[in-house]
């Protein structure tokens, strides 16, 4: 719990002031933990101002970042 609320009141907001825009997380070989990480830091990388994006694989966030800019 620590560690989550440290990557979200310090890493996250310390990514969009160093122009970060966009967090993605592979996906491709989901476990249940895994899901709940995710989960909990999509609600902290949007308060921070991050898009937060969900993929399944390495190629995938590249076509959509390269879509995005």
């Amino acid at each position: 719990t620590e560690i989550q609320n440290f990557i979200g009141t310090d890493i996250f907001p310390a990514f969009t002031k160093h122009g970060i825009k966009y967090f993605i997380t592979i996906t491709s070989k989901k476990s249940a933990l895994t899901e709940m990480n995710v989960r909990k830091y999509s609600e902290q990388a949007g308060p921070a101002g991050l898009i937060f994006v969900e993929v399944e694989t390495v190629e995938e966030a590249i076509v959509y970042l390269k879509e995005k800019n």
